[in-house]
């Protein structure tokens, strides 16, 4: 059995946590009632499996439409993913399973691995928070424009706040995901210049 490490915990606890962090913010009766019912013990459990949900559900869905953004965005020269394409000749739908392949393999050494996995962590986890505001922005629209239902604080200045919040973490994701693909693309030409021959081969049929 793979062993969780402390980064992908926290990454899969996050989402649970801010969520309920935005709901206790917009409707706190909600989460004490959670919290009376359930107890302290099974919360936090509870917290946990909600997150993995929501981090499953924005790695596949969300995630991928943000990788697939960042392909188009990227400068060509800088960019990972393209330098794979341009050294390897795979195809283009295939040059981000082919970074993965190359990373998860034993041609990186485990500093390293765990270090560019701790940053790919970090800009989940901003993306994340994106996802979360955005959603809690739509929600109190909706209350707000629609329905007009009271909410603590009033909806107007939580939509701003939880806006401000997310296009701030957005912009922060975005420019963090640039710096890591070109310094991930500075470390795969050195492994390339030493070991072309096992990363060709382990790239083969792509």
């Amino acid at each position: 059995m793979q062993k969780l490490t402390l980064n992908q915990f926290f990454r899969y606890a996050y989402g649970g946590l801010l969520s309920f962090f935005i709901i206790g913010i917009i409707h706190p009766s909600f989460i004490k009632q959670i919290v009376e019912s359930l107890g302290p013990i099974i919360t936090p459990l509870v917290a946990l499996a909600v997150g993995s949900g929501v981090y499953v559900f924005y790695r596949f869905t969300i995630g991928q439409w943000l990788d697939n953004l960042h392909l188009k965005l990227h400068p060509k020269e800088e960019c990972i993913f393209n330098y794979l394409k341009d050294k390897s000749g795979i195809k283009d739908r295939n040059r981000i399973i082919a970074f993965r392949i190359i990373r998860d393999s034993n041609l990186l050494n485990d500093t390293v691995r765990e270090a560019l996995e701790i940053r790919h962590a970090e800009i989940h986890i901003i993306y994340l928070t994106f996802v979360l505001c955005l959603g809690a922005v739509l929600y109190l629209a909706i209350n707000y424009i629609c329905i007009h239902a009271p909410i603590t604080f009033g909806a107007g200045r939580l939509t701003i706040l939880f806006l401000i919040i997310g296009i701030f973490s957005i912009l922060v994701g975005y420019f963090n995901d640039l710096i890591l693909c070109k310094e991930e693309r500075f470390r795969i030409e050195i492994i390339y210049k030493e070991k072309a021959g096992e990363i060709d081969q382990l790239l083969s049929g792509m």
